[in-house]
């Protein structure tokens, strides 16, 4: 027994939970000391398995140990006690923004989808980068105007060679008859060594995104941006009786005039943000007197806001049905903003 107990506490050191356990446990039945759960993918039906397994990956935050997990950890206990009592409050129960936006910046910023879109805009970035130089006619392009925009270069090889005089008019004019041809045959030179130079940038991005995310999380939820961004709301208790809540992987639901996302940004103008803590019990927060959604809405938006998954008690079919909008809403940047922030035409003027 003292063995399976060490090995129980050596698991829990590793596998680190993304997902808050005790938010799940909202979304289960407990039998045989475990509490079960139903999880809802897009494409696959829905699968049984256990809180303790659901939403953990070993060492996500770092080793056993580590800053940043304990730092979670300690948060957990200060605050779960508010989450238990929050399931037992009657519908309409206002709420302590003082302890709630803490939690909810700290539900935001644990998440394997904050990570995921760090990771994956780095990457979409640098690829987007590599497409244009990896076209020769592109880097041809981008290589002349970068030259025309920036005179000073020719300025300063000169400089550096000693060349004035008559004999820097003459070397300038020289240069302007070799540039096309030698930005032909750098172009090219460039564009077959773009796996070289770019493939081990795309490898580091994943443990650089790893790296800021875990150093994100050692300090104090209480002291931060988000947090005070959050506290501009008024929170109370809504609940359900006809239906049943689901729970995210990303655990939150940021409504504003025109969609919803499951991370809130600071030029965000948010109506409301949801908050399941059980199958029968939300949180809403809200800055001015928007109107609560129904609760088949509230589902389809949260459902939105999942990233790959969603739990939920039972498994059913009204359920089976929102597996289809996972993702929807899912991105920190979509693709068309960011083809707008790294245009080919933006890149000629740099």
């Amino acid at each position: 027994m003292i063995n399976l107990a060490r090995k129980l506490i050596l698991m829990a050191g590793k596998n680190h939970h993304h997902i808050w356990q005790l938010l799940q446990r909202g979304f289960g039945e407990k039998s045989h000391g475990d509490h079960h759960i139903w999880v809802y993918e897009k494409g696959n039906p829905p699968k049984k398995t256990v809180t303790r397994k659901y939403g953990a990956i070993k060492f996500f935050y770092g080793p056993e140990g580590s800053s940043a997990d304990t730092n979670i950890t300690n948060f957990e206990n200060a605050t779960q006690s508010f989450i238990q009592d929050a399931r037992k409050a009657e519908n309409g129960e206002e709420l302590d923004p003082a302890i709630l936006a803490p939690i909810i910046a700290h539900l935001e910023m644990r998440s394997m989808f904050l990570r995921d879109q760090i990771s994956n805009l780095g990457e979409r970035l640098l690829k987007t980068l590599r497409d244009y130089v990896a076209s020769e006619k592109h880097a041809i392009k981008l290589f002349s105007s970068y030259l025309n925009n920036h005179p000073e270069l020719i300025d300063e090889v000169l400089d550096d060679n000693g060349i004035q005089g008559e004999h820097r008019q003459i070397a300038k004019a020289y240069a302007a008859q070799l540039m096309p041809n030698a930005t032909k045959q750098g172009a090219k030179e460039v564009s077959k060594l773009v796996g070289t130079l770019f493939n081990p940038l795309l490898e580091e991005i994943a443990n650089t995104a790893r790296n800021a995310h875990i150093k994100s999380l050692e300090s104090s939820f209480a002291a931060i941006d988000r947090t005070n961004m959050h506290l501009e709301r008024d929170y109370f208790i809504h609940r359900t009786n006809n239906a049943q809540f689901i729970l995210p992987d990303t655990t939150l639901a940021f409504l504003m005039k025109r969609g919803a996302s499951p991370i809130s940004q600071k030029d965000d103008h948010l109506e409301q943000v949801l908050f399941p803590i059980s199958s029968d019990t939300i949180v809403v927060g809200r800055a001015r007197k928007t109107a609560i959604r129904d609760d088949a809405t509230i589902n389809r938006i949260l459902a939105n806001c999942a990233f790959s998954s969603f739990i939920a008690k039972n498994n059913c079919v009204s359920l089976s049905s929102l597996s289809s909008r996972i993702g929807r809403n899912a991105k920190v940047i979509k693709d068309s903003e960011l083809k707008k922030m790294l245009s080919f035409d933006q890149l000629l003027q740099l």
